[in-house]
């Protein structure tokens, strides 16, 4: 992990030009909310060029897949992009951002 800027700032997961933001509290699993569909989890992922990043989604231990819904601010890019994941299935998920050769991922637990 590292910051994004020194005292105070969000500490990050990621390198170059793309982290995704730690909670500030727990683990992103956490934050996590059930619905009818599977398991929704919204990440702030930030991105310093003006292109968004592929996200994949994928079951850590097993065949599954989710998907991803990014929403621009009205900011645009570069900046925070928040995304939402939605995976089917409670488990272990592995979150993948790429840009160009940067790489940011993350294993989310969803009970």
């Amino acid at each position: 992990m590292a910051d994004l800027g020194g005292d105070g700032a969000p500490r990050v997961v990621g390198e170059g030009n793309l982290y995704f933001l730690t909670p500030a509290e727990g683990t992103w699993g956490d934050a996590a909310e059930r619905r009818t569909d599977g398991i929704y989890l919204k990440l702030g992922l930030w991105v310093g060029t003006d292109s968004a990043p592929d996200v994949d989604v994928r079951e850590a231990d097993g065949p599954g897949v989710g998907r991803v819904d990014q929403s621009p601010t009205a900011d645009g890019l570069p900046g925070f992009l928040p995304t939402g994941v939605h995976v089917p299935t409670a488990g272990c998920w592995r979150v993948t951002a790429s840009l160009g050769d940067d790489v940011a991922a993350i294993h989310v637990l969803f009970e």
